[in-house]
Formats: structure tokens, C-alpha cells, sequence
């Protein structure tokens, strides 16, 4: 009779079949492509990086001349507005010496007029009327100055409004009134 063990003898051991790895081209192959995969990647993945910290690198450069030029832009701005207004600091300056021209002129018309041993004590101008008040020593010093006067063609209608000779003393006083000629 022939027997069968159906049970198992649990002290023996299996023995599995060991599978030893193979290399082989399609193995090698995939190898390569997934290394080159992941070097690529790598170096795309470093480029990214680099670009971006060129990027930052230029930003900040370009934020440091904004700060810059915004800086200058600021005075020139101030600049600017210190020539708007010194430039009309010196148009009221050419108004008012405009505006002089005509009470200098008078003046050094009237200077030139007055002869030696004469002194004015007061000139007074209302629009185109002059009245001028002084002193002289001599009598014949008053003509000389009204014909000084008109001889400037700069003053017409000069009349003499007083005339006194002080009691003590060789000095006189006197008064008169003059028009301005008109100037065209």
C-alpha cells in the first residue's frame, strides 16, 4: 500500500526560489532615463533659483534707484519751485524800479538845479504837482534856480508862491509850485 503524508511535516523548511536580480538593457535603459529625468529637472529646479535671486538682486538695485532718483526728483521740485519764486521776487524788483525811475528822475532834476548857497527843506509831490520849500543866502539865487528849473524841460509853469526875507540874518526863504512835464 502506498501512503500519503497529507499533513505537512512542519519541521522542514520550504525552500523558496531566490529571484536574483538581472541587469538587463531595458532595466539599464529605464534607469537612465529616469536619472536624467530627475537631473534635469534638478538643474531646471537651480535655475529657477538663480534667476530668481538675479531677479531679487535687480529689484532691489532698481528699488535703491528709485529711492535715488525720487530723492532727486524731490530737488528739483524744491528747485523749481525756489526759481518760480525767485523769478517773481525779481519781476516785483523790476516793477518797483520801474516805478522809481520817475521819483529818482525828479530828484536828481531838482539836485541838479538848485544853485550853491540854496538848501530845500521840503519837496512834496501831488500827481503831476511839485511844491518845493527853502532857504537861500543871496537874492539872486532864487531866479537862477525857477530858470533851472524850467531849463530841464522836465518842469513847466513854475510860479513863485512865497517869498520872505528873514529880519535877522542874510537868509530868505520861499515856496513854489511846478508842474511835471509830460514825458512822450
Amino acid at each position: 500500500m502506498i501512503r500519503i503524508n497529507l499533513i505537512r511535516d512542519r519541521t522542514v523548511a520550504l525552500k523558496r526560489p531566490t529571484i536574483e536580480p538581472k541587469f538587463t538593457r531595458l532595466g539599464g535603459l529605464m534607469f537612465v532615463i529616469v536619472f536624467l529625468n530627475l537631473a534635469g529637472l534638478g538643474w531646471w529646479y537651480r535655475s529657477l533659483i538663480l534667476e530668481r535671486a538675479a531677479r531679487l538682486s535687480q529689484q532691489e538695485k532698481l528699488d535703491s534707484e528709485a529711492t535715488r532718483l525720487k530723492t532727486i526728483y524731490d530737488k528739483v521740485k524744491d528747485h523749481e519751485k525756489q526759481k518760480k519764486q525767485l523769478d517773481e521776487r525779481i519781476d516785483i524788483i523790476e516793477k518797483l524800479k520801474e516805478s522809481q525811475v520817475g521819483p529818482v528822475e525828479l530828484l536828481n532834476k531838482v539836485k541838479a538845479s538848485v544853485p550853491e548857497q540854496m538848501w530845500l527843506t521840503s519837496l512834496a509831490q501831488t500827481a503831476d504837482a511839485i511844491s518845493i520849500d527853502g532857504n537861500f543866502l543871496r537874492e539872486e539865487v532864487l531866479p537862477m534856480f525857477i530858470k533851472n528849473l524850467e531849463l530841464t524841460r522836465y518842469f513847466t509853469n513854475v510860479d513863485l508862491n512865497f517869498y520872505e526875507k528873514e529880519r535877522e540874518g542874510d537868509r530868505h526863504r520861499f515856496s513854489l509850485r511846478c508842474q511835471v512835464a509830460n514825458k512822450k
